[in-house]
């Protein structure tokens, strides 16, 4: 009875010493098929699944599945067309500063892709949005003068006037909407909203004509209307209430006097 437990005890241990060692080994091939198999094919879903994301604005999961991608998949071919798009979803949310840091890592990474150029734009947008001029219009600057000729050019030179207009820069945004025009196709949108736009400002910037002369007898015979009529109204009317004043008081105690 002694003899026929521990041979029973002895198979069992055996047993349970092969089930653990199969185990061990299904679970390594498991791995190994996780790693070799199944994880590509999750990255390409992860992928297509941000971009349906994106495609129908849901610009939050779309940032948490780039995210995901990148994380996963550093050295992946598509990972600045994937950058780019995680920076435009932070963009569409207004988180203009996470967005220009996407962008810009992406430009640091990837500098020779063909997304530079659109990547640079949109930083310059980024500028705009978050009421940046100066830096929107050095960075519109830029890619005017490095792809000139180009639709991007032309586009950068349009929202360079709109950041001098920001500016209230007057003069500058309409050189720079004429330099859009001049640049872009005659029928092109671009081409046509540069010129009313530069036509609009200049418009209402133009001054009308004074006469020095007439400026001169209107400040003799009344002082401060003469400044009025150039322009300068708060001056004139102050320079009108002084005026006043003296000759009032002049005019009391001459009549005191009296």
């Amino acid at each position: 009875m002694v003899v026929k437990t521990t041979f029973i005890r002895w198979l069992f241990s055996r047993n349970v010493g092969y089930a653990r060692y199969v185990g061990s080994m299904m679970r390594y091939f498991l791995i190994v098929f996780l790693f070799c198999v199944v994880l590509p094919v999750r990255a390409d879903r992860t992928f297509e699944f941000a971009d349906a994301l994106y495609a129908q604005q849901e610009y939050t999961g779309a940032v948490l599945e780039y995210k995901r991608y990148l994380y996963a998949h550093p050295q992946d071919e598509q990972r600045d067309y994937a950058g780019y798009r995680f920076g435009q979803s932070y963009f569409h949310l207004g988180g203009f500063d996470m967005a220009r840091d996407s962008w810009q890592r992406m430009l640091a990474e990837t500098p020779e892709s063909p997304l530079s150029g659109h990547t640079e734009f949109m930083i310059g947008k980024s500028y705009l949005r978050s009421e940046e001029y100066e830096k929107a219009n050095q960075t519109f600057h830029h890619i005017a003068t490095r792809m000139d000729g180009s639709l991007l050019g032309q586009q950068a030179l349009y929202f360079k006037g709109w950041s001098a207009i920001h500016q209230h820069d007057w003069y500058r945004a309409i050189a720079d909407f004429r330099k859009a025009a001049r640049a872009s196709p005659g029928d092109s949108e671009v081409a046509v909203l540069s010129t009313r736009l530069a036509d609009t400002i200049l418009d209402h910037t133009r001054q009308k004509y004074r006469s020095p002369q007439l400026a001169r007898w209107l400040s003799t015979f009344l002082p401060g209307t003469g400044q009025i009529y150039s322009g300068q109204i708060t001056n004139g009317l102050i320079s009108t209430v002084l005026n006043a004043g003296f000759f009032y008081l002049l005019g009391d105690a001459i009549h005191d006097r009296r």
